[in-house]
């Protein structure tokens, strides 16, 4: 009886020291589980922050901004907070030194033009600041630059009387629609892109031929300079506010 007492104890001590065998392979595989889990998670973290880099670097700001948010908290250092502030898109200053610039967005919101009381107009990555291209070719200031509705085309309006068209991607000047006898305040596109309006401190607002340049009409009626012109939506009519007019 002794033997066999002796030899159930034996069994019972093998039974516990192969339960803390397995429990020990199960907490040092759970451990390796977790250590693998976190170095995955840190190897995406930096993929996640280099891709965001190389994202920032095509002005692809939303793809940006969308790989920072994925970025777990406990793992955000200093890489992530420049990132976060480089493409901070709620104050972006545009450098211009040239005077007192107007500017406005292109359709599609990817760039901003600018004009100045020197006659320069910029072209700017809407996401970043970053100056993109000068335009010269006005002898005096540009008010009001702005796109085409397809973004491909740039028309700006001078002190010089002038009314330039340019080619928005290479900048080119592609052509000068001259008829105005006093400083070109305000210019815009029609709606189909089809005519270009322009009105000037010589009272009169003119209709241009966006492809040809050709002058289509000239509407009088304001007893003051022209400020400010513009299309309806539907490019049916024509809105102008002017300066002291009865």
């Amino acid at each position: 009886m002794y033997f066999r007492a002796e030899k159930a104890l034996n069994v019972a001590q093998e039974a516990l020291n192969k339960e803390a065998i397995a429990r020990s392979r199960a907490e040092q595989a759970e451990k390796a589980a977790k250590e693998k889990s976190e170095e995955l998670r840190r190897t995406l973290y930096v993929n996640s922050i280099q891709l965001a880099d190389a994202k920032y670097g095509e002005a692809n700001i939303r793809r940006v901004r969308a790989l920072l948010e994925s970025c777990p908290n406990d793992l955000r250092g200093w890489e992530w907070y420049r990132l976060n502030h480089v493409s901070d898109q709620a104050s972006i200053t545009l450098n211009v030194r040239e005077g007192r610039p107007s500017a406005s967005f292109s359709p599609d919101g990817k760039r901003i033009v600018s004009g100045s009381v020197e006659g320069t107009i910029k072209l700017w990555d809407a996401s970043t600041g970053r100056e993109l291209m000068a335009l010269r070719g006005h002898s005096a200031g540009v008010g009001s630059p702005a796109f085409s509705p397809d973004g491909k085309l740039i028309v700006s309006g001078s002190a010089d009387k002038t009314v330039k068209v340019w080619d928005a991607r290479s900048g080119k000047e592609l052509m000068t629609l001259s008829g105005h006898s006093d400083l070109v305040t305000s210019v815009a596109f029609s709606p189909d892109g089809k005519r270009i309006i322009s009105g000037s401190w010589d009272k009169t607002i003119k209709i241009w031929d966006a492809v040809s340049g050709r002058e289509l009409l000239t509407l009088r009626g304001h007893e003051s300079q022209v400020l400010s012109v513009a299309f309806s939506p539907d490019g049916k009519r024509i809105i102008s506010c002017c300066l002291w007019d009865k």
